[in-house]
């Protein structure tokens, strides 16, 4: 009896294993792109005719219909699934959303994206670029614009639009520096204010007294990035001392929190935000990776895949 009892367990512990029912066997087995497709992208590749064959293909071999199948993988997307792109495409000039019904929609709309990405993975379909989603250098505006590196040695050009007032920027700029110092001979990168109070002197003033920090000392403006970023409160006091703690000469920061410099540099960082809100900027932290859209606080491996999956 003993022996038999062993011999049945051994069978359903095979089986179990052999079938992939665990838990973890079933996550290791999902597909996460590292972005998801757009609505548009969805609706051009499922245009095209060959798209359109190769998943009734498919779906045909799976005993269903294409419009069975999204709903069986949409089905099978819990919450946890899509809270790994949630985060990064909030909407809204804060960051969140303004209502429930707003973020009920966004978060079904992540839902069947992430089941077509699923699906179109498995019928080996290309997915079809959304072009409003790509943004070539030449539509951005590079007068009086904040850059470091070669442009015309740089296998990536990346434009970063950002706010120090900006909780999910201060959270996304340690990969972001960590990015320049490890691969700065390879990029162009090119820093772009969106002030999240546009028409306010408070919202305007850390970025205004640091355009000009950078149209006085270049090298020293981003030297001083990550101490101003630790601010919490902007006021002219508080600049000055964190200023003054990286190094900055007197007469540079005392000529930078003068109000006629500020405003001065107020205009300009106003200028970026009207030009931002021009090209579909929406929120922030926001990156273009050589023409490629990406929205929301990165960590630095994540960084590192777009890198990967944009190399020229």
């Amino acid at each position: 009896m003993v022996r038999h009892s062993i011999f049945l367990f051994v069978v359903l512990y095979i089986l179990f294993v052999a079938c992939g029912c665990g838990e973890d066997s079933k996550q290791t087995s999902l597909y996460f792109p590292d972005t998801l497709p757009s609505e548009l992208s969805v609706k051009k590749t499922l245009s095209k005719d060959e798209n359109l064959k190769k998943l009734q293909l498919v779906s045909k071999s799976k005993g269903v219909s294409p419009e069975e199948w999204k709903e069986m993988e949409k089905n099978k997307i819990d919450d946890s699934q899509i809270n790994r792109y949630y985060a990064m495409e909030r909407t809204g000039s804060s960051g969140f959303e303004t209502s429930i019904d707003m973020i009920d929609s966004k978060r079904e709309g992540i839902r069947r994206r992430l089941a077509w990405a699923r699906i179109f993975k498995n019928a080996n379909i290309s997915v079809s670029q959304d072009e409003a989603s790509y943004l070539p250098l030449s539509k951005i505006n590079l007068q009086n614009s904040i850059t470091i590196g070669n442009r015309n040695n740089a296998k990536w050009t990346i434009v970063e639009w950002s706010d120090f007032n900006c909780s999910f920027c201060r959270k996304s700029h340690p990969a972001s520096s960590a990015i320049r110092k490890k691969y700065g001979k390879d990029i162009f990168w090119i820093r772009k204010d969106y002030p999240l109070e546009s028409d306010t002197r408070e919202g305007l003033l850390a970025l205004s007294v640091m355009r000009c920090v950078h149209f006085e000392r270049p090298e020293l403006y981003w030297q001083s990035l990550d101490s101003i970023y630790e601010l919490k409160r902007f006021s002219i006091h508080t600049l000055e001392e964190k200023l003054e703690a990286g190094s900055l000469p007197q007469n540079t920061i005392k000529l930078c929190t003068s109000e006629e410099s500020i405003a001065r540099f107020e205009k300009v960082v106003q200028m970026d935000h009207s030009e931002a809100v021009s090209l579909g900027v929406g929120s922030i932290p926001t990156i273009l990776v050589n023409g490629r859209f990406v929205v929301g606080a990165l960590d630095l491996i994540s960084f590192e895949k777009i890198l990967k999956a944009t190399f020229p």
